[in-house]
């Protein structure tokens, strides 16, 4: 479970499990070490991306930072972006029922975002391993679009649901 909890109006905080860490103090030790590029990215926007070997579990979900777009890892396998007003799927991984949950989804190490079942068997993936340089993000933009970028912010892949 990740939740942001504000304490005042000076610090935000971001509750992993039962750990609780100091963003802003991270933040600030961190600014130019490359492994703290998805916290400076993700920064404003926590739920919006998924940083190097950072996982989403199913029921959970990122949103764009406006909130008019999201994507799900779901129950049944299926890692689906939707529009949020309308609930009208964009896009999906069409692996719905591929497997045996509890999923996963993983923005792996490695440039590949992956769909794992519970046993850890992969039943998708973007076929990004290695495109770009490391470390990579999934990011959930305003547009719609959910995107993998590089240390570079080069987009390495892309949903692009409103182009079809």
């Amino acid at each position: 479970m990740i939740q942001l909890k504000i304490l005042d109006k000076n610090r935000t905080w971001l509750q992993l499990e039962s750990i609780l860490v100091n963003i802003d103090s991270l933040y600030s030790k961190c600014r130019t070490a490359i492994n703290c590029f998805i916290l400076l990215n993700c920064k404003k926007n926590i739920m919006s991306c998924l940083g190097n070997d950072a996982s989403l579990h199913s029921p959970n979900q990122i949103s764009s930072p406006n909130g008019a777009y999201h994507a799900v890892m779901q129950d049944d396998g299926n890692f689906v972006l939707y529009s949020t007003p309308s609930r009208k799927p964009l896009w999906a991984s069409n692996t719905n029922g591929k497997g045996q949950g509890p999923f996963r989804v993983t923005m792996q190490d490695d440039g590949n975002l992956v769909i794992y079942e519970t046993c850890g068997k992969p039943t998708w993936s973007s076929n990004t391993y290695y495109k770009g340089t490391k470390p990579y993000q999934l990011v959930m933009q305003d547009d719609g679009n959910l995107v993998i970028y590089d240390c570079n912010r080069h987009a390495t892949w892309a949903t692009d649901p409103l182009r079809h």
